[in-house]
Order: structure tokens, then C-alpha cells, then sequence
């Protein structure tokens, strides 16, 4: 192999390993506030009414299978919480751009104000939904 071709193998698995340390890292961060809300005509988006939290999540996930008995008991309490099978409803997944699950989205005043994917510890998903009740 030259020295030529063995630099530009370098330089691209150097680029592979960076972006997925980047994603990784990325896991769990927040989106950028004041994202539109991709409404969809249909039920869906006549039951969310003002501000929600919407759990996108598959059955076969096993993080998702974990995190959901916690979203069960808050959406008892709180009709805004939503729980998105990403199978049964696949148009609402891609019309929110849903690239992995779990993935948790906050809409407050008709915009995605937050975004966590991945295994969301169970107080920071309590916190999403006390700033849905209460604005704080």
C-alpha cells in the first residue's frame, strides 16, 4: 500500500471515529429551543392541546421497555403525556424526524422546546413534565 493511500485511510476512519463520539455524546442533549411542531390532521394532533411531552418508543426496544412504566404513571396523572409506538405510528415518528428511540420531545406554546434521546433518568423526565404543569 503507498504512503498515500494509507494517509487518506487514516484521515477517514479518524473522521468515522469523531463523528460517532460526536453522536454519542450527543445522546441525552437537548435540541435547540423554538423548533415548529410538525401537526399532523388526524386524532393525534387533535388531542394535544397547548403543551405536551410526547415518549417515542418501540415494544421491541429494551430501553424504551424500561423507561415506559414511569411514562405510564406520569401520563395517569397528566393527560398531556403521550406515548408514540414508532411501528403503529410510523408517519408521526418521520414527521418528527424520529431517528432512535426512546426519544422524549417537550412542546410548550406550539413548539419542540426540548428533545432527549436515550435512557432519560427518571428525575430528568419528571422535571420535563413539572415544566409542562407549571412553566418551570
Amino acid at each position: 500500500m503507498s504512503d498515500g493511500v494509507l494517509l487518506v485511510s487514516i484521515v477517514l476512519g479518524a473522521v468515522v471515529i469523531l463523528g460517532l463520539v460526536q453522536a454519542w455524546l450527543n445522546l441525552g442533549a437537548a435540541s435547540p429551543p423554538g423548533i415548529p411542531v410538525p401537526w399532523l390532521s388526524g386524532p393525534f394532533g387533535q388531542q394535544i392541546r397547548g403543551d405536551a411531552l410526547l415518549f417515542f418508543y418501540s415494544p421491541r426496544c429494551p430501553t424504551c421497555r424500561a423507561m415506559y412504566p414511569h411514562i405510564e404513571r406520569l401520563a395517569d396523572h397528566e393527560e398531556q403525556i403521550f406515548a408514540v409506538d414508532v411501528i403503529q405510528d410510523a408517519q408521526l415518528a418521520r414527521a418528527f424526524g424520529i431517528e432512535a428511540v426512546p426519544t422524549l420531545i417537550r412542546i410548550k406554546d406550539g413548539l419542540i422546546r426540548d428533545t432527549r434521546v436515550g435512557m432519560v433518568p427518571r428525575a430528568s423526565i419528571e422535571a420535563m413534565v413539572r415544566i409542562l404543569t407549571t412553566g418551570r
